[in-house]
């Protein structure tokens, strides 16, 4: 249960500093996308989700196979947590 919570929390972080550089940089008057910001912050989230479903598997069962099961799960969760931060959190700039 731990894991799961952690990629969620973990996500919706790393979707709230993203949004909270990109209006940042637009009060400085320089242009850079939210896109090209997702584009560099969300495949390591992406990847320590996965990393951590197979610790999380290895951990609960002893096999690393186990593993696998949790860290589809986790990626389909970040995923989900992915496209609904931006409704949750009112005035998130990042349109993913």
């Amino acid at each position: 249960f731990v894991p799961y919570v952690g990629a969620v929390i973990l996500v919706v972080v790393v979707l709230v500093i993203v949004g909270f550089m990109n209006y940042i940089v637009g009060i400085a008057g320089m242009a850079v996308g939210a896109a090209s910001m997702v584009t560099i912050f969300v495949p390591p989230v992406i990847l320590n989700c996965y990393l951590m479903g197979l610790v999380a598997g290895k951990v609960s069962s002893e096999r690393v196979s186990a593993g696998f099961k949790h860290a589809v799960l986790l990626m389909l969760i970040s995923l989900v947590a992915m496209a609904a931060t931006p409704h949750l959190v009112k005035g998130l700039a990042i349109k993913l």
